[in-house]
């Protein structure tokens, strides 16, 4: 099945349906696959990479048992968090120049956007209290909310729950060792370090998806490639369309550097000191961490290890 447009023809909805149909039709023919690493010094595994996802990934199947091997023989399951931020959390740390609320901050033209952006989330929500639905929020974390509202709302998933949910459930259950790459501090101290524009430009773009076809049909198409390169387990494909999608959505480099490649940096040693420390952990992050050149898989390649990709079908982890 050809889904390439002709040079100059728009992205539309026969062209979104045969890409859905193609990613289909190669999830009947091919096992689901996840992005799973072995971590070896000396030819001795010592821990596990796994390229993770938050929530569900879009439009693919999860397939979890082919990771309980490699869970069950490490001695922690370590997350990028393991732990929630509550709202009282994020009230508590916000910065003097966010005192006020992520409305009151908006420049007057993004106010419309915001409020229509709330009313919809809570109407799905049921007016109930949640984690980030909540105008005292640092304004990326409202930005945030809202991009996965905007996923489930334009290509919704097939599952609700991610890999993190289902690892962490795994992980208590077996009374297993869990830790955090990031704590909830430090997950709020990079947040609250992003310029409050690049989460408004965000916001604003997600919300022109409602009357802007062109730019809805991209955004649709970025996630329908997030998913075709986590089956193909192209990590680093996955990570370019991944910085793409911010750049689409607004996010200045200034966010990007601090998102991904400040985060990378800081993950990759945390990693690395673990690994050779003794923990054999079974690391899970977000799976557009671990392509690039400043990828994860590259640093702890520069650190010594040799990181072995185990594939879908691989019986002997």
């Amino acid at each position: 099945m050809n889904c390439n447009n002709r040079p100059g023809q728009r992205a539309g909805g026969k062209h979104f349906i045969c890409k859905v149909l193609s990613l289909a039709l190669l999830l009947m023919s091919s096992p689901v696959s996840a992005q799973l690493f072995a971590l070896s010094m000396h030819g001795k595994v010592q821990g596990y990479l796994f390229g993770s996802t938050h929530r569900a990934i879009y439009g693919v199947p999860i397939q979890f048992k082919r990771l309980e091997r490699a869970i069950a023989d490490s001695r922690f399951v370590v997350l990028e968090t393991a732990e929630g931020i509550s709202n009282e959390l994020q009230h508590a740390t916000l910065p003097l120049d966010q005192q006020s609320d992520v409305h009151g901050l908006a420049e007057e033209g993004v106010k419309p956007c915001i409020r229509e952006a709330y009313d919809e989330m809570v109407q799905v929500a049921g007016a109930r209290p949640s984690l980030n639905l909540d105008f005292r929020s640092a304004p990326f974390f409202f930005a945030n909310r809202y991009f996965g509202f905007s996923v489930d709302r334009y290509y919704p998933a097939v599952v609700k729950s991610g890999y993190d949910q289902l690892i962490l459930e795994f992980a208590r259950k077996k009374k297993l060792n869990i830790a955090s790459l990031e704590s909830a501090q430090e997950k709020l101290e990079i947040v609250n370090s992003f310029q409050s524009r690049d989460s408004y430009a965000i916001l604003s773009t997600l919300c022109q998806l409602r009357h802007n076809d062109a730019a809805r049909d991209m955004f649709i198409q970025f996630n329908v490639s997030m998913g075709d390169y986590y089956t193909a387990e192209d990590t680093d494909q996955l990570a370019r369309n991944h910085l793409a999608l911010y750049s689409f959505l607004g996010a200045s480099e200034d966010f990007l550097k601090k998102f991904m490649a400040d985060r990378n940096d800081r993950m990759a040693s945390k990693i690395e000191k673990m690994t050779k420390n003794g923990y054999r952990p079974f690391v899970a992050i977000g799976a557009a961490h671990l392509g690039g050149g400043n990828g994860i898989v590259s640093q702890l390649k520069a650190a010594g290890f040799d990181v072995r990709w185990i594939p879908a079908n691989d019986t002997h982890q």
